[in-house]
């Protein structure tokens, strides 16, 4: 009987992940805006292991310890999610990276870094929400769901979500890019893509000389491309 709950959140967890696999293209700005908050996730979910072990009197800090707390955490449908979230969405990210095969090549006028205004992000966004503790009660938690679901939507609305902290701390850059079209031509009006390339602005800007203006990508969403180093 005890497994039984276990493996129905095994499920539920394969389920959500197969989802948003098969969704990452539809809603590519969603989930790069949780990607880029899976720091958050994943310090909540270490201090609430910590807390959990400081509220149990006397008990010393250890590996057992350290696991028998993340265990009772288990229990906890909430925890579980954060876990999820925590870990899981990078892992999407980079299969639907490996998997894509849209390749088509891409004329650019001109470009922009996106990055600097990542450390207020950090500071006015991601800071706050680290306040939550183990012991927090449901109002809490409920407040900060709405914050970052408005969040969310700011992010989204003003393009906000390919600011992501995640992506740059794996190595990648994310520009903007103003394009024309594949013969030279303009188009009427600003047609804007973001990539995401492993190349830093030097070498990317080095790369569009040598390469016409021109770069290979595959699609990973309306207006998401990734660099094809193939």
């Amino acid at each position: 009987m005890l497994m039984e709950p276990i493996i129905v959140k095994v499920i539920i967890c394969v389920a959500v992940f197969l989802l948003e696999l098969g969704t990452f293209r539809l809603i590519t700005k969603i989930n790069l805006f949780v990607i880029s908050f899976q720091p958050l996730f994943l310090i909540l979910a270490i201090k609430f292991i910590f807390e959990k072990i400081e509220n149990g009197k006397g008990k010393p800090m250890n590996f057992g310890s350290v696991w028998n707390s993340f265990c009772v955490l288990l229990s906890n449908n909430w925890y579980i999610a954060l876990l999820y979230f925590s870990i899981m969405p990078i892992i999407v990210f980079i299969l639907v990276c490996v998997s894509t095969k849209k390749h088509k090549p891409l004329r650019v006028k001109k470009y922009e870094k996106l990055g600097e205004n990542l450390v207020s992000y950090v500071m006015t966004y991601i800071v706050p929400l680290t306040t939550l503790s183990v012991g927090s009660k449901f109002s809490d938690f409920l407040g900060n769901v709405i914050l970052f679901l408005i969040i969310m939507i700011l992010y989204i609305r003003l393009d906000l979500a390919y600011l992501n902290p995640v992506l740059i701390l794996f190595g990648y850059n994310i520009f903007k890019l103003h394009l024309m079209k594949i013969n030279g031509e303009e188009y009427k009006d600003d047609v804007v893509d973001y990539i995401i390339t492993k190349k830093s602005e030097v070498k990317f800007d080095n790369f569009l000389k040598s390469n016409n203006s021109v770069v290979r990508v595959n699609t990973l969403g309306n207006d998401l491309v990734l660099e094809d180093e193939t």
